[in-house]
């Protein structure tokens, strides 16, 4: 008891180095911040708003998400070091998981959110040489200026407070998941067979609640192999 005591008291550290808190919190702000960027983009160079949401429900991507956590667990402890190295080693790393995540889409949901085979330097049309410089400043970025702040702000959260938040996002962000991923694959066994029917309760209500003309108002840049 004195020890459960112990863990929620306000003066034990909350989301201390890379714990799982902090991972978490990191995903969401990530997802977030970096749909939110893209629009920006988007909106400076076509003078238009256009959807870059990852997930169906809120302004997040996951991809962003999934991104800033590689990020934190491979190259935080490079704070400090030459600013080419980590130049270097930001833009190898974004890369290949930008290759990885491109390759995934297209195994799992028959569709690429990217396509970029007609530039040059490209590898398979699923990252280049523009890409790998862009991931080699966000990796500057994050690693001196962005992670440093996140982290003490995120470590000075108040442990109950902290740990309520974590609890919450986690439950929501699974359920994003967990729909947006249904509701895609069964987009795709749509576009693949008109006729396709769903065998379980759950494609069912996907079809009835998901349908096409909904999900490509959300993803705008999605195109099925």
């Amino acid at each position: 008891m004195a020890n459960r005591k112990k863990k929620w008291s306000s003066n034990s550290t909350f989301a201390g180095g890379n714990s799982i808190e902090k991972i978490i919190m990191l995903f969401f702000i990530a997802s977030f911040l970096g749909n939110i960027c893209e629009m920006t983009l988007i909106f400076a160079q076509t003078g238009n708003w256009a959807s870059r949401q990852g997930l169906i429900y809120g302004p997040f991507n996951a991809f962003y998400g999934l991104g800033a956590v590689l990020f934190m667990l491979l190259l935080s402890r490079l704070q400090g070091y030459n600013a080419a190295m980590i130049f270097a080693i930001s833009g190898f790393v974004g890369s290949a998981y930008q290759w990885f995540a491109s390759w995934t889409q297209e195994l799992v949901f028959d569709s690429r959110s990217w396509n970029v085979s007609g530039s040059p330097f490209n590898i398979n049309g699923r990252t280049n040489l523009f890409f790998f410089i862009c991931w080699g400043i966000v990796g500057l970025l994050f690693i001196n200026h962005f992670y440093p702040w996140f982290s003490s702000l995120i470590v000075s959260t108040p442990p109950v407070i902290g740990r309520v938040l974590v609890m919450i996002i986690t439950v929501f962000m699974l359920f994003n998941i967990v729909v947006s991923s249904s509701a895609v694959i069964r987009w795709a066994e749509r576009a693949q067979d008109a006729g396709s029917q769903p065998e379980t309760f759950i494609g069912r209500f996907v079809d009835k609640h998901y349908t096409g003309d909904y999900l490509s108002k959300v993803y705008t840049n999605l195109k099925f192999i």
